[in-house]
């Protein structure tokens, strides 16, 4: 049987998903819904307390936004996962993990096939197969959070580390794949089994602090390049640590433009700026009309 383990940001998932698991996982299954409407987990305490619950042989987690296209697909998993060397399965990886940065689609070397919705909320396909055509699966470093199927005995060996993430909902997916990795089992990604997720994800200030914490904790084991075969493996790791780090300046950049304006929307300034000019965008609004 396959738990579907949620962290729902409702105390119900929502009607659409509810059914639409039923109507196409094909197999037996039960949900397990950890209630976070008010904000009491984290996303590791949420996924601990789902181990903790399920029932299963098979432990599916996955997101609240998330709707199946590809009819049977527990089937499919309980037959991957029949590969006692796969510790974790998902639909959307990546091959290479930098050393200096934890985010590994920043080297761009995916292998994927899923509907992923933009900032618009219009769904595009997203298919990255440059190393996986014609392939109905294919080995990676690590998978994206979106939805992770795990054989429920590998819980034996590892966690949810929420003692090193705290109250944080970044990074839980790579930290799970890097413990599989750590104890010498696969993670793998389906390609022939297609999931719409109705969100681009995002990164703020606390995604870079979690990025730091990953990259200390794991840093004797990284980079790390699955998947793939190379005639010059460092030459290809030469070339991704390159993008990494030119993609990482951006993104920093980025980072710390909004803690700034995270900072200013947070000052006692702002705030009483607000109050004093309150009168006159009522006063505005009233011309508008």
């Amino acid at each position: 049987m396959i738990s579907c383990i949620i962290c729902s940001r409702t105390p119900k998932i929502s009607n659409e998903l509810e059914k639409n698991i039923a109507e196409t996982i094909g197999c037996e299954y039960e949900l397990v819904i950890i209630d976070n409407s008010k904000n009491n987990h984290s996303i590791f305490s949420a996924y601990n307390e789902g181990v903790r619950q399920a029932k299963g042989d098979i432990l599916c987690f996955m997101h609240d936004d998330i709707l199946y296209r590809t009819p049977n697909w527990g089937w499919r998993v309980e037959e991957i996962l029949k590969n006692e060397n796969i510790g974790c399965v998902g639909v959307l990886g990546g091959h290479y993990v930098p050393k200096d940065t934890s985010a590994w689609w920043y080297g761009q070397v995916k292998s994927a096939r899923n509907l992923q919705w933009d900032y618009k909320k219009e769904p595009l396909m997203c298919e990255e197969l440059i190393f996986a055509k014609d392939k109905k699966e294919m080995e990676v470093a690590v998978v994206d959070g979106l939805w992770m199927c795990f054989p429920k005995k590998m819980f034996e060996h590892i966690h949810w580390d929420e003692e090193t993430y705290g109250n944080c909902f970044h990074l839980y997916d790579s930290d799970i794949c890097m413990q599989i990795q750590s104890i010498n089992k696969q993670v793998w990604v389906l390609l022939d089994s297609l999931i719409e997720h109705k969100s681009c994800g995002s990164a703020n200030a606390a995604f870079y602090i979690a990025m730091d914490k990953f990259c200390k904790k794991w840093k004797d084991y990284l980079p790390i390049l699955r998947g793939i075969q190379s005639v010059d493996s460092e030459q290809l790791i030469e070339i991704l640590n390159l993008y990494s780090r030119q993609s990482l300046i951006y993104i920093e950049r980025y980072a710390k433009t909004l803690q700034k304006y995270e900072s200013i929307l947070n000052s006692r300034a702002f705030k009483l700026g607000n109050i004093i000019l309150k009168p006159f965008s009522e006063f505005k609004q009233i011309f508008k009309h």
